[in-house]
């Protein structure tokens, strides 16, 4: 594996076709379980989130993130990113949470 700008790591993988490589976006702690919707397992460990929401220290700064509340779950990527991957072929996004931003958070705009 290699770093990628410290936002996560690239895995090369095995392939027959030429170079494959996955990317894995580092883990970061910016679910907001209180003002997500989520269903929990008895245990009280996070099943899944019908909507998100995020915050926290660090927020205006990624660009990808995984959550740790949902290790098997989804990958989340920015606004930032989604708008720099839009004129990709063959790269969709699905909006999961409101584009409108808390505007207290710095950087954000």
């Amino acid at each position: 594996m290699r770093r990628y700008c410290g936002r996560g790591e690239f895995a090369e993988l095995p392939s027959d076709d030429g170079e494959l490589w996955m990317f894995v976006p580092h883990v970061r702690d910016l679910l907001d379980e209180a003002r997500s919707c989520v269903a929990r397992f008895d245990s009280g460990r996070i099943m899944y989130a019908t909507r998100y929401a995020f915050g926290g220290a660090g927020l205006a700064e990624v660009t990808t993130f995984r959550v740790p509340q949902l290790a098997t779950g989804p990958a989340f990527f920015s606004g930032r990113l989604v708008e720099a991957l839009a004129a990709e072929r063959g790269v969709t996004f699905a909006e999961v949470w409101p584009v409108r931003v808390d505007r207290s958070l710095k950087g954000l705009p």
